[in-house]
């Protein structure tokens, strides 16, 4: 059995290896093109994603889909357990949008050229220190995102580490900010499964089944402190997830 599943991994990582390098090359012929591509480049990502995950033994159960009829949210938020979630995002959201994720993915040049392809925007530039988003460095590109109309998903986790027994690490206070400073509505939404498919940190793939539960879109009072409105949003999050 352990076999089975080595050989299984091996096979999704090849896959996987093989769809970033013929993303690579697409990206790299059509670099040169006078138009903007990124809807194409999420398109063809969701097409492989979808591929990935049917190689992976994956099955998915959404609930709650009804609230990603529309962009009606600038922001979806989302828990991180494991490293397949990347995927299921890609499959399960209908319209394009943009990953918030950390700037050390922006440091090596292929996944850096990739990445700001696909429209990624890196949380917490090296100037600020321990992630604190300031308006001048991560924080003006997200805001600047959000007014051009974009959909940004964003772990408000930013981190690996949980306490023992948590399955959810303390949310940072950023995205609590963002939203009360711009005044959109923000997605909630709670997936579980990928923590034993692909668990961080681990290499060996084990198919299973993966739930995401949406909720409606919530607001969040700007005259609350950032800390209460962040709670708001996890305890809104932690119900998803063990409903």
């Amino acid at each position: 059995m352990k076999i089975l599943h080595l050989i299984h991994t091996l096979l999704f990582y090849a896959a996987l290896f093989l769809t970033g390098v013929l993303l690579l090359i697409l990206m790299t012929i059509t670099a040169w093109l006078p138009y903007n591509l990124n809807n194409l480049y999420f398109q063809v990502t969701r097409f492989f994603a979808r591929i990935l995950l049917l190689i992976a033994g994956v099955r998915v159960e959404v609930r709650g889909k009804e609230y990603l009829s529309s962009a009606d949210g600038s922001i979806l938020a989302v828990n991180h357990p494991g490293f397949i979630d990347f995927l299921v995002y890609y499959v399960v959201v209908p319209f394009r949008f943009r990953y918030v994720i950390a700037y050390t993915f922006f440091q090596a040049p292929l996944i850096r050229f990739l990445v700001r392809k696909m429209g990624y925007i890196p949380l917490g530039e090296r100037p600020e220190k321990r992630r604190r988003i300031s308006i001048i460095g991560s924080g003006a590109e997200i805001i600047g995102a959000i007014k051009k109309g974009d959909i940004l998903l964003v772990f408000p986790e930013g981190q690996r580490k949980k306490e023992p027994g948590e399955v959810m690490a303390r949310f940072r206070t950023w995205t609590a900010r963002v939203v009360q400073l711009t005044g959109v509505k923000i997605i909630p939404m709670a997936i579980r499964g990928t923590e034993t498919i692909l668990p961080k940190m681990r290499f060996i793939l084990y198919p299973g089944k993966i739930t995401l539960t949406i909720g409606s879109p919530m607001a969040l009072d700007p005259a609350l402190p950032a800390e209460l409105a962040t709670d708001q949003l996890q305890k809104a999050m932690l119900s998803l997830y063990f409903s």
